[in-house]
């Protein structure tokens, strides 16, 4: 299931890729690109053919901030955060000197739900998903600053920032048909929401499920590696062959400029 995807999503970037390129033989044929065999004998790629400089920056341990495995990394600012699967989430500065760590698990004023945090690098401000539809918000010195109230259900959302105070959100949406949403929010208030054009034909018929399992923590990074360790859904369909892969930490937003 996996390899057969693999090779539909290479098809689907090869064709992109050539539809920009345009690239032709001499008498005019389009060139046939041999998927199958490079996907079974992929190439090296060395770190030198796209970085032309690496620093190694060695995190500060002690007992109050070991980092274990399966650590997600992000850099805020002049900042290092590292969310750990002991349920911490460290500060580092810039030379890995630790700094604290950023709030807690708990259900209280200052808790979040995850250590699975997400920044705005041009205010600072770190969010967690808090117990109720609330953003657990903290400034870039690690400091409590409050919470946003999410104005809408916000099971199976990813998040994002547009402007310093505008959020954005995708919100998949598994079962039944009423597809995935964008919503644009500030503060308490959402400003406009629509379905994600396409995404009806991929919500799931609970009745076509033959199985499902969930896998956490060492059973999702053994076959999924580092993304999977917040969790996995596996679905099997009753159509033979058929199934679906659901990374719970993976984000359906990415942000340019």
């Amino acid at each position: 299931m996996m390899k057969s995807n693999l090779y539909g999503a290479t098809i689907v970037a090869s064709l992109f890729l050539s539809a920009c390129s345009g690239s032709k033989t001499a008498d005019g044929q389009l060139n046939v690109i041999p998927l199958e065999a490079a996907i079974d004998n992929p190439a090296r790629l060395n770190v030198s053919d796209c970085f032309s400089q690496v620093s190694y920056i060695p995190l500060e341990t002690n007992d109050s901030c070991l980092v274990g495995q399966a650590p997600r990394v992000q850099v805020i600012k002049d900042k290092i955060l590292v969310s750990t699967n002991q349920n911490q989430c460290l500060m580092f500065d810039r030379t890995g000197k630790f700094i604290r760590q950023v709030g807690h698990v708990g259900n209280d004023p200052g808790g979040y739900s995850d250590v699975y945090c997400w920044c705005n690098n041009e205010t600072g401000t770190i969010y967690f998903l808090g117990w109720g539809n609330e953003l657990v918000c903290y400034d870039q010195e690690g400091l409590f600053k409050g919470k946003i109230k999410i104005p809408f259900d916000a099971q199976g959302t990813s998040f994002s920032y547009q402007t310093d105070e505008i959020q954005v959100a995708y919100k998949q949406e598994l079962f039944g048909a009423a597809g995935s949403e964008f919503h644009i929010f500030k503060d308490n208030e959402q400003i406009t929401s629509f379905p994600i054009a396409g995404t009806e034909a991929q919500s799931i018929d609970p009745s076509d499920i033959a199985s499902m399992s969930i896998l956490r923590s060492e059973a999702g990074l053994e076959l999924y590696g580092p993304t999977a360790y917040a969790g996995v859904i596996l679905v099997d369909y009753k159509e033979p062959e058929t199934g679906s892969v659901v990374l719970l930490s993976n984000s359906n937003l990415w942000r340019q400029d």
